[in-house]
């Protein structure tokens, strides 16, 4: 699972100064999404693969924010169409939520996904 998040992040896979924390994400998506869909036991290949793409989200949201990839840099942040306008990032905005909102993240974005597995539960 590390290897594909770090190959989504283009992180070589021989880096391991941001190992502590994708593992720390996996854990905490893992708990998440395994309390949401009642699934707590193992996690089936589909969540697998939900729970990789919140934790690319969540690192490359992380990883814009701190200058380790130019993530946003140089993207169109609005347009407006009287006048003409674009707006673009710059490289010290970033669109990432802080960690109070990592529970919204992955419920919200990922909720019609995880609806799917969801489990009834007496």
């Amino acid at each position: 699972m590390i290897e594909n998040i770090k190959m989504l992040l283009g992180i070589p896979l021989d880096d391991s100064s941001k190992d502590a924390m994708i593992n720390y994400w996996i854990g905490y998506y893992s708990r998440m999404i395994g309390k949401y869909t009642h699934n707590c036991d193992k996690l089936e290949d589909g969540l697998v693969d939900i729970l990789e793409q919140a934790v690319v989200d969540k690192m490359g949201s992380y990883m814009s924010s701190n200058g380790s990839t130019p993530d946003t840099q140089g993207k169109v942040k609005s347009i407006t169409r009287g006048d003409y306008s674009v707006t673009y990032f710059s490289g010290a905005e970033s669109q990432s939520s802080s960690s109070s909102d990592v529970l919204d993240d992955v419920m919200g974005k990922y909720q019609s996904q995880l609806n799917l597995y969801r489990r009834f539960s007496y």
